[in-house]
């Protein structure tokens, strides 16, 4: 499980840390829920043996409903070559592969994606791919890909609003080099100033406007970002994008040193309380322990690197702290982690989902999707599966 984040002021994947937290009894926790549930499981494997573009459609398109788990009515997988140069039901003389393009392109409502227009630039990735003769690929993502430092700045010649906004939202897979099957860096001027290979006449940066703003296929995975969120980012695109100094330095909040912040810790092992073990990977021990049964847990601290069961950050004070868990439908949990930074929920959401910990008009975002709801796994004390330590306040 890549656990991959970061959010205000840095957002990357990697930036998210501690996100659910191990104990036998979370009582104390409230919890909203918002949105419509949906039918379908978005819990599939990542489409293989396609190009990245394809599977890039694919994943953020199609298998929400077209995954391991089929939604209600949906009749067949889109998750591997086969699946999709396998005759269609619908009509035997056509592939699923041709029959998906068709019903992109179809602007009633037989639309696919349900109710949404894909744009030119989505649909040609699949279009190029079959008239090439849908050749054998494989996307390559983090499996054996070289060490990246993800708390990397982006370039001294951006503004600091930009800077901002590329290491929070888009440097953890814009990488240099790209990962998780993205196929561009986005970490200085030269790169968004650069061409534009789906999108003639535009730059890179043009386009990365286009698609923080787009309905469907939104960057960063997860989307959603506000209008304040990239005002500034839109503003220097549509003046040209000078080079401009940022002369503020950018504080990593993941090179803090290790350290127990409350300076309080539970020391009762594991009698059951909303207190007990914070840090600790809650879903696990509570399943080896036969305790209560969450499908998301964690613990919200106010640094990266605190030890297990050393208390975190309260969600209370002294402003309000919500863990908000978005599931690949739009349904949303909300969180309010107790007083030892504690939260748990037996609520769940379509898989995959995204996470953000907002403290006031402040934010930290986990964009990479993840499958697991046992939040600590990754979120521990030195971080585990490309997580840089614990889940921290913005």
């Amino acid at each position: 499980m890549n656990r991959r984040s970061e959010a205000h002021p840095r957002t990357t994947s990697r930036v998210f840390a501690p996100l659910l937290t191990v104990s036998l009894v979370f009582a104390a926790c409230s919890s909203e829920v918002s949105g419509s549930p949906g039918t379908g499981d978005a819990g599939a494997p990542v489409p293989t043996g396609m190009p990245c573009e394809v599977v890039r459609t694919l994943t953020q398109n199609c298998v929400t409903c077209h995954g391991a788990r089929l939604a209600t009515g949906v009749r067949n997988h889109l998750l591997t070559r086969e699946e999709l140069l396998a005759p269609s039901a619908v009509n035997p003389a056509q592939s699923y592969l041709q029959r998906a393009i068709l019903r992109m392109r179809n602007t009633t409502a037989a639309s696919m994606p349900p109710n949404t227009h894909l744009p030119d630039s989505d649909i040609a990735p699949l279009e190029a791919w079959l008239a090439a003769g849908t050749p054998a690929a494989e996307c390559s993502t983090d499996a054996g890909a070289p060490t990246v430092d993800a708390s990397y700045v982006p370039g001294e010649d951006l503004p600091c609003e930009v800077q901002q906004l590329l290491s929070s939202e888009c440097t953890s897979c814009h990488s240099s080099p790209p990962r998780n099957g993205a196929d561009i860096s986005l970490l200085t001027r030269a790169d968004l100033m650069a061409p534009s290979a789906v999108q003639p006449g535009a730059t890179v940066a043009q386009r990365a406007v286009a698609r923080m703003t787009a309905s469907a296929m939104m960057m960063p995975p997860g989307g959603n970002l506000s209008a304040a969120r990239i005002q500034g980012f839109v503003d220097w695109v549509a003046a040209g994008a000078p080079g401009t100094n940022c002369e503020a330095p950018v504080v990593d909040p993941f090179a803090a040193a290790e350290q127990c912040t409350t300076m309080r810790t539970w020391t009762s092992g594991n009698r059951g309380s909303a207190s007990m073990n914070p840090g600790q990977a809650c879903i696990a021990c509570h399943s080896r322990m036969r305790g209560p049964f969450y499908n998301f847990a964690g613990t919200v601290y106010a640094s990266a690197h605190e030890p297990n069961n050393c208390n975190g950050a309260s969600g209370a004070s002294p402003e309000r702290v919500t863990v908000e868990i978005r599931g690949a439908d739009g349904m949303t949990l909300r969180l309010t982690p107790n007083s030892v930074g504690n939260f748990a929920t037996r609520s769940t959401v379509m898989m995959p989902y995204t996470v953000r910990v907002l403290v006031g008009d402040r934010e930290r975002r986990m964009n990479t999707p993840q499958m697991d709801g046992d939040c600590n796994t990754c979120h521990s004390q030195a971080g585990e599966n490309d997580s840089p330590g614990r889940i921290i306040l913005p």
